[in-house]
């Protein structure tokens, strides 16, 4: 693996990164007047710069410094195939939340209750509404455009070592020096799976909208109808799921032609002549 190339890679991921979280910071300052403002008007209008200001710095971003579009950054060319990816990832994350429910009870020992519990009540709605929107944002920040960077850089097996570690640097870059806290999804160990299954399905299909539905999908049923899903629970079934990516995804490396050294240039394939 080349060094320099590998680092090079993952350092401009952290440099976009780096530039949109300062933004977001600025914004929030700004926003809370500097700190004047505290309590919920304050922890609100964090929530929804951490909506608003990932999503238009990253657009700009891509364009300024990558000359990249929507379509690079795996949010596709037309509406309605991104609205069928999003349902997919949304059903199959409401699955995976009744699975995580299931499994929840017979690990701490209950009874299997397939009832389902009331409704959110109406004045949760809005914090959900911004745990899905910074969902999103999660996505298409830490999967669709900082693994796209990567993909147009490295190999798709430094990829796979490089996709994984570019949110655990983050958190440990906002945890040392506090500031540009982008929605990053990690607060558990089963959300370190879930990150490890989101980033296994981008690496698959290329799509922030079915990583982003699943997510989505998984908290929504959860939240709606207040499934009581354990950590334990919910380890278990991202953990199975991104096992399971993991071997499709390994198993498809293996298939892939090797890298061959013909006239002092690297290239892939049986061919002979550079490509």
């Amino acid at each position: 693996m080349p060094v320099n190339r590998f680092w090079s890679s993952v350092g401009s991921v952290l440099a976009y990164l780096a530039g949109v979280g300062l933004l977001q910071y600025i914004l929030v300052r700004i926003g809370t007047g500097f700190g004047f403002l505290t309590g919920s008007v304050a922890i609100f209008i964090g929530a929804v710069v951490a909506v608003i200001v990932p999503i238009a710095g990253t657009m700009y971003y891509i364009d300024w410094r990558w000359s990249w579009k929507a379509e690079h950054i795996g949010l596709g060319r037309t509406a309605g195939a991104a609205a069928g990816k999003w349902l997919l990832g949304t059903a199959g994350g409401a699955v995976g939340a009744f699975v995580a429910h299931i499994v929840s009870q017979l690990v701490s020992g209950q009874s299997v209750a397939f009832s389902l519990p009331g409704l959110m009540p109406p004045p949760a709605f809005l914090p959900l509404t911004l745990l899905l929107a910074h969902a999103f944002v999660t996505e298409l920040v830490f999967r669709g455009a900082s693994i796209s960077r990567l993909q147009a850089d490295l190999s798709p097996r430094e990829v796979l070592i490089a996709a994984p570690l570019i949110p655990l640097i983050w958190f440990v870059v906002t945890a040392l020096f506090g500031y540009g806290r982008l929605p990053l999804g990690i607060e558990s160990s089963s959300d370190v799976a879930a990150t490890l299954f989101v980033v296994l399905l981008f690496l698959r299909t290329d799509s922030v909208w079915l990583g982003a539905g699943a997510r989505m999908g998984f908290l929504a049923a959860a939240g709606l109808l207040s499934l009581q899903i354990t950590d334990q629970g919910a380890l278990l079934v991202w953990g199975v799921a991104a096992m399971i990516l993991l071997a499709l995804e390994w198993s498809k490396q293996q298939r892939m032609p090797k890298r061959v050294q013909q006239r002092g240039r690297t290239t892939r394939g049986p061919w002979s002549g550079p490509h």
